[in-house]
């Protein structure tokens, strides 16, 4: 009996056998969607994956297959989140050798894959083993594409009994790395490289991550780096490293992303009296890669000394997009009693916080504005703030609301929906305070 629960489940520990009543047979067929694994769990009928499906493991959840995961053919599996994924492929008949001096046997049934078909992994640990046999079954059996996380790719071991098998290699057919860094290990690989069957197509790209509306990772692999002498850029991605500045406007032209690597510390601070915006954009998203401290900051200063010109704005765009970052904005004019204008951040046609740490602030007291434009907040994690001074309402069509089911605090009060005028004028802050926080997500 022993010997034949090794035989399914290779590589299991007899208090995982213990648990097997704990399994979850409707995942034996998978008709595709999304599903978050929120606890541990162990499937002891493998998994027929039948249309395009995602699987986020959240942090501290491990989930165990034994059988294989099989994807059908032009269909695809996402594996994402910060846990773990375990997959065992079925052993395979070793094979039984033959009577002294009647040859050497048979070789027995080839182990499964532990995964086939079409994966991507984008930040989970997956550790894949393929099952034991006459020869061993591949880990991977299928294209895998990696945008991070960490890969465990074992072979199967072949037969002893009977004419000796082989043992397997981790992967079968191509593997591409998209991600900027990377761990694998197991049999045929290494940490740079994969040295396993000869057929294995080995390929890598650049990709520089980053932290999406939802404050989950993403990985772009088409970007420019920023020098610091661009005056206009045309719509793409952009990443901002380490320390650069702008003496200068630069402007965004159509749908541009910005992401701030962790760490950078970039400043738009134009010392031409002439120019009115440190940055002017028309669809601008600014993306972080971490939360809180680590991640990049973007400091705006406009310094337009006159007291005649609207508009006037740290950073200014159509529609302005921020999903993290700490971000600075401030406009230094004093003057500017005639005209509206002299602000921290625009938004003409809305801006939307989704992350990051925010302050926007303007010194022409008389006609400025710290933030203004139709403003959503919905604040993806507990690292954020939003801290803006002096409150006009009459910029853009201004409004403030709170996304539904998200709540904000200023320390004292809490606010949801849409703010009211005595609201929005009540968050002011003043020099020195924390600034509006999430209490809810």
């Amino acid at each position: 009996m022993k010997s034949e629960l090794k035989r399914l489940f290779p590589r299991a520990a007899m208090t995982l056998l213990v648990m097997l009543l704990t399994s979850i047979s409707a995942w034996a067929e998978w008709d595709g969607g999304t599903y978050t694994a929120t606890t541990n769990e162990i499937i002891n009928t493998g998994i027929n994956v039948n249309a395009d499906a995602t699987l986020t493991i959240n942090s501290g959840v491990t989930i165990t297959v034994n059988g294989g995961i099989v994807v059908a053919d032009g269909k695809k599996l996402t594996i994402t989140g910060s846990g773990t994924l375990k997959v065992y492929g079925i052993n395979g008949d070793e094979g039984a050798a033959t009577e002294p001096g009647c040859g050497n046997g048979n070789r027995g049934s080839q182990g499964n894959g532990a995964i086939v078909g079409n994966v991507i992994i984008n930040g989970a640990t997956v550790e894949a083993t393929g099952g034991d046999g006459g020869n061993g079954g591949y880990a991977f059996s299928g294209s895998l594409i990696l945008y991070g996380g960490t890969v465990i790719a074992n072979g199967g071991d072949g037969g002893s009994g009977g004419i000796s098998g082989t043992s397997s290699y981790a992967f079968s057919q191509s593997v591409t790395f998209e991600a900027a860094s990377y761990t694998i290990t197991g049999n045929g690989a290494s940490t740079n490289d994969v040295i396993g069957y000869q057929y294995v197509d080995i390929t890598a790209a650049d990709a520089i991550p980053y932290l999406d509306a939802d404050g989950n990772t993403q990985y772009c692999t088409n970007f420019t780096v920023l020098t610091g002498s661009e005056t206009s850029l045309s719509a793409g991605w952009y990443v901002a490293q380490g320390t650069i500045n702008y003496d200068h406007q630069i402007y965004f032209n159509g749908t541009a992303h910005l992401i701030l690597a962790d760490g950078c510390k970039m400043t738009v601070e134009p010392t031409n009296d002439n120019q009115v915006r440190a940055i002017e954009a028309g669809n601008l998203t600014i993306y972080a890669q971490s939360n809180g401290s680590a991640a990049g900051s973007l400091t705006a200063i406009i310094n337009y000394p006159q007291d005649n010109s609207a508009g006037t704005a740290a950073i200014m765009g159509v529609r302005l997009t921020i999903n993290g970052g700490n971000i600075t904005a401030r406009s230094t004019n004093t003057g500017n009693t005639t005209n509206a204008g002299h602000g921290g951040i625009a938004g003409q046609s809305g801006l939307t916080i989704n992350g990051g740490n925010i302050v926007a602030t303007s010194e022409s007291t008389e006609k400025g504005c710290g933030i203004t434009g139709p403003i959503t907040i919905n604040w993806n994690n507990d690292n954020c703030s939003l801290y803006f001074y002096p409150y006009r309402n009459d910029g853009f069509g201004s409004y403030m609301k709170i996304a539904d089911g998200k709540t904000i605090s200023d320390g004292t009060n809490t606010y949801s929906g849409t703010l009211s005028e005595e609201q929005k004028a009540a968050i002011v802050r003043k020099q020195g305070d924390k600034g509006l926080v999430p209490v809810t997500f």
